[in-house]
C-alpha cells in the first residue's frame, strides 16, 4: 500500500471557518477533517475507477462536544440537542460524507494512541483495489488540554488538528508506481513499554500520520521504519521498494 498525499490542519488554520455563523451546528472535529481532506484532496488528481474509502480515527473522540454538551447541563439545566448529536461517535464522519460524496464506505475507529495504526492495519488486509483515506483528528477544549496532558504524565504539548493521507494498495496502478514513497507491506504492535519517544512538538493521539509521513518522505529506502507512541508502545512497519 503506497502513500500518494498528505495534510495537516490546525486549528489554528480553521480560526475563521470557527467563528463563521453558517458553521454554527459543526464541531471542531467536522471543521478540521473537511478542512484538512479538502486540501488532500486539490492537492492529487485521482485515478479514476477506484472506490473512494475513509477510515476517520481520533483518539479521543468527540471530547469536546460530550464535555460541552454535559457542562451545558450541568450549568444550565438545558440538555442541547445539536451538542448532543455532534457527541455521537460516528458525527464528524457524517458531516465528511455529505462534504465528500464520492465517497463510497466510511468507517469511524478510535484507538486511543494506536487509532491511525488500528486503521491502517485494517487497510492493509482490505482485498479490492481501492483508494483509502485515513483521517486522524483529535479537538480539545481549553477547560481539559491541562487536564488531558497530566494524563500523558506531562510528556506532551497537545494540540486540537487533523492529519488525512491517501493510499493506494493496486501495485500495478500507474499512479502507485509514480509515487517516489515505499510501500507498506506489513505493521506491527508492539506494547512492551520502551523508552525511545521523543517530544518534538504539539501531539494529538490521532496523529500517527505525521510522524510516518515524515520517515517516508526521508527516501532513505530504509526496510523497517519504528515509531515509539507517548505510553512507551512502540510501531513497526515493513517497507518494500519497488
Amino acid at each position: 500500500m503506497k502513500l500518494l498525499a498528505y495534510s495537516k490542519t490546525t486549528e489554528i488554520d480553521i480560526s475563521e471557518q470557527i467563528s463563521n455563523p453558517l458553521n454554527r451546528k459543526k464541531s471542531i472535529n467536522m471543521l478540521l477533517c473537511e478542512d484538512s481532506l479538502k486540501k488532500l484532496l486539490e492537492s492529487t488528481t485521482l485515478p479514476v475507477g477506484l472506490p473512494l474509502k475513509l477510515f476517520l480515527c481520533s483518539g479521543e473522540g468527540e471530547l469536546a462536544q460530550t464535555y460541552k454538551f454535559y457542562y451545558d447541563l450541568a450549568v444550565n439545566q438545558r440538555a442541547r440537542p445539536i451538542l448532543f448529536q455532534n457527541s455521537l461517535h460516528n458525527s464528524t464522519l457524517g458531516s465528511c460524507s455529505i462534504a465528500f460524496p464520492n465517497i463510497e464506505m466510511g468507517a469511524t475507529i478510535s484507538s486511543s494512541l494506536h487509532s491511525i495504526e488500528s486503521a491502517l492495519d485494517i487497510a492493509l488486509n482490505e482485498i479490492e483495489p481501492a483508494l483509502i483515506l485515513i483521517v486522524g483528528v483529535d479537538a480539545y477544549p481549553s477547560e481539559l488540554k491541562e487536564i488531558k496532558e497530566a494524563s500523558h504524565s506531562g510528556k506532551i504539548n497537545l494540540e486540537s488538528a487533523c492529519s488525512s493521507a491517501i493510499f493506494i494498495n493496486d501495485k500495478s496502478h500507474a499512479c502507485s508506481k509514480a509515487s517516489p514513497f515505499g510501500a507498506i507491506k506489513d505493521i506491527h504492535f508492539d506494547f512492551s513499554v520502551k523508552e525511545g519517544f521523543e517530544n518534538l512538538g504539539p501531539y494529538f493521539p490521532a496523529n500517527g500520520l505525521d510522524s510516518l509521513f515524515e520517515k517516508l518522505s526521508l527516501l532513505k529506502k530504509e526496510e523497517k521504519i519504528d515509531i515509539f507512541k507517548p505510553n512507551g508502545t512502540s510501531i513497526s512497519y515493513d517497507i518494500t521498494y519497488d
